[in-house]
């Protein structure tokens, strides 16, 4: 919509996230933005992306409560963005937030989203949040700290499970950059993802494989999935366990770690 011209980068097979190396690769002259996803809430290594001195805006939509060196992501770039739908860390049932330090972006942003009351004319788009909504997301500001706790809580079982197990899951690189557990994602070979996927439905606990190969943004494009070969491994090899926070009252969350222990 912007007129821009999309660029993407293969990513790490470990965080899942976009590289320095990947995006030093394709950046040019006419480089205006560099998009930089935390991806499942894991950070990206955004210090380092920082230094080619391009603009930055930073997807925070899975990564609310994430930080490096304790310090929240979003706060990096020179736009954070943020979603609240409903299966995010916190919701006013669906829309989102934006953060600059920017004051001009702020304006600008602001602008962009109401149309009344504007004596110059060109195309803009009713994006408000509503009064009710703003209202739920303020309660659930206030309750992130425990979402997080929990979410933590439920990832250091999944951890220890795969440590007693030897499986592999989606982790930080650096012990600085902390996740919010949005996701906790095991990592295996297609086959053994597909039958614990079916195994764990059988007994009426969903998981999700939280990117197919078709939505990977290179398949959307049509390019040559040979130069995103991480992108395309990850994309056969993962699978999400539940974690959303209120799972550490369920009682089928002592059915799931049996399951996991003794598959």
């Amino acid at each position: 919509m912007s007129g821009a011209k999309p660029v993407i980068v293969d990513i790490d097979k470990i965080d899942f996230n976009i590289t320095y190396n990947e995006i030093k690769k394709k950046i040019n002259e006419k480089t205006k933005v560099i998009i930089v996803p935390h991806t499942f809430g894991v950070p990206a290594d955004i210090i380092n992306i920082k230094k080619f001195g391009i603009p930055i805006i930073e997807d925070c939509a899975q990564s609310l409560g994430s930080k490096i060196n304790n310090i929240h992501v979003g706060l990096f770039g020179d736009i954070g963005i943020y979603s609240f739908y409903a299966s995010k860390v916190i919701t006013t049932g669906n829309g989102g937030m934006l953060f600059s330090k920017n004051l001009e972006n702020i304006e600008n942003v602001k602008d962009y989203r109401d149309f009344d009351g504007r004596k110059i004319y060109y195309p803009r788009f009713n994006f408000q949040m509503t009064d009710i909504q703003a209202a739920m997301g303020i309660i659930q500001l206030n309750k992130l700290n425990q979402f997080l706790k929990n979410r933590k809580r439920i990832a250091e079982i999944y951890i220890k499970i795969c440590q007693e197990k030897g499986w592999n899951f989606q982790k930080s690189k650096n012990k600085n950059f902390i996740p919010n557990w949005y996701r906790f994602v095991l990592k295996a070979d297609t086959d053994f993802i597909l039958r614990l996927k079916g195994d764990l439905l059988n007994l009426g606990i969903k998981c999700i494989i939280p990117i197919e190969d078709w939505e990977l943004l290179s398949n959307y494009l049509k390019l040559n999935s040979n130069d995103f070969k991480n992108s395309e491994f990850i994309a056969k090899s993962t699978l999400s366990l539940p974690i959303f926070p209120d799972l550490v009252k369920d009682k089928n969350f002592k059915k799931l770690k049996d399951v996991l222990r003794n598959y």
